[in-house]
């Protein structure tokens, strides 16, 4: 915690001030922060909406810690921090609370018929947001204006505190989708990777209350971990729950980890399946033969579960295939 503390000592500059203090994590104001950006790439055309930067969830193979690095690094070349770039762990351990920010009325305005979408690189609905509320105060705002699109992608229940708001949308001509994550009905394996999330069957309750609401929501299945989460069995599993609850869809796919996120995965791996580290060591280093081939063993699995579990392949708007590939590759590991 001293060493965390030390991180946001004052210095020339003024320090960020500490919202709070919970166990080993700090939680600071980030003011003045742009909570709705247009998205870049295969999000172009759409609002980003991240209240949060850094997640409580600590999911081990999470593409996300490079951008909370990349702000450290920012607020240490101004001299609100005091050493360099943040530590894979400070990615939950360091939460910046975006306060007070740009209106996300003004940026809606700004891209009529735009998407906005919640959650596209830290959970809306961490654990910090009960205690915070930013991601009620965008969707109360979103519920004010009429015809908007929204997404959220979370592995949270609290996504049912706002079911008022979710409702209001609609009411009002919007439309909404959520996006319940989940790559496992294993709850001991999903502890290991993801020690601070919630469990498997908190998050296929909310998605079937979800549903009892008249919300349209699915399941994201993603990212599929090679050897751990990627077999049929593992595969159909979570189609068949996804049935249980009443989902409108199933979206699966594979893993990419930067640099920082290998950093951070590669001891849950280690502790899990050390037979796997030079496996992935070498998929991850350079790209190899077997890339292509378990993209295709891995597609065939995803491919066959639809129509044995009464998925409509088109419920979910399809990508086109640069898109798919960016959003959700699949390393390639096994013969």
């Amino acid at each position: 915690m001293a060493e965390q503390a030390e991180l946001f000592a004052g210095g020339g500059a003024r320090a960020l001030p500490v919202l709070e203090r919970r166990g080993d994590a700090l939680f600071y104001a980030l003011d003045g922060a742009r909570l709705a950006a247009p998205g870049t790439g295969v999000m172009r055309g759409t609002l980003t909406v991240n209240p949060y930067v850094g997640c409580e969830f600590s999911c081990a193979y999470c593409y996300a810690p490079y951008a909370h690095s990349w702000l450290m690094e920012r607020l240490g070349e101004t001299g609100r921090l005091l050493r360099g770039p943040g530590t894979p762990i400070a990615f939950d351990r360091a939460i910046f609370v975006k306060r007070a920010g740009q209106s996300v009325a003004g940026a809606v305005r700004r891209a009529p018929g735009a998407l906005v979408a919640l959650g596209t690189a830290t959970d809306p609905y961490q654990p910090a947001e009960r205690r915070f509320g930013i991601t009620r105060g965008v969707l109360e705002t979103l519920a004010g204006m009429r015809g908007v699109r929204v997404s959220i992608t979370t592995k949270s229940p609290l996504v049912l505190r706002d079911l008022d708001l979710l409702e209001r949308i609609r009411a009002r001509g919007g439309r909404v989708d959520v996006h319940v994550s989940l790559i496992s009905t294993d709850a001991r394996l999903l502890r290991a990777i993801e020690p601070r999330s919630p469990t498997p069957a908190r998050r296929l309750g909310a998605l079937r209350r979800l549903r009892e609401r008249g919300i349209r929501a699915g399941l994201f299945a993603m990212p599929l971990l090679p050897g751990l989460t990627d077999t049929q069995e593992s595969i159909d599993a979570l189609f068949a729950a996804a049935r249980e609850a009443d989902a409108c869809y199933v979206v699966a796919g594979g893993v990419r980890l930067s640099e920082v996120s290998w950093r951070r995965f590669l001891p849950a791996l280690r502790a899990l399946r050390p037979d796997l580290v030079d496996a992935y060591q070498e998929i991850i280093r350079r790209r190899s033969p077997r890339r292509t081939r378990y993209r295709e063993k891995l597609d065939a699995r995803i491919g066959q579960a639809p129509a044995r579990f009464g998925f409509n392949r088109g419920a979910f708007p399809s990508m086109k295939p640069e898109q798919a590939e960016a959003e959700a590759p699949q390393l390639a590991l096994f013969e």
